[in-house]
């Protein structure tokens, strides 16, 4: 969960990172860049920056806006 309580964020095996509204359990919005499935994700406390970790052996570094 994001540090402001508003998204949640999910890695799959498909390769994606979803963003869930906390409210409405709704998804918003559907990133990919990864060539296999996202294993780990990690959310910064106090930044909009967020770290995924794939089989493909990268990690990536995500910032998002509100």
């Amino acid at each position: 969960m994001t540090a402001d309580g508003r998204w949640i964020l999910s890695g799959s095996k498909d390769r994606s990172v979803i963003f869930w509204d906390a409210e409405t359990g709704e998804p918003h919005l559907l990133l990919t860049g990864h060539a296999y499935s996202v294993i780990a994700l990690a959310i910064g406390n106090s930044s909009r920056i967020f770290v995924t970790a794939s089989g493909d052996m990268t990690a990536k570094v995500w910032a998002y806006s509100a």
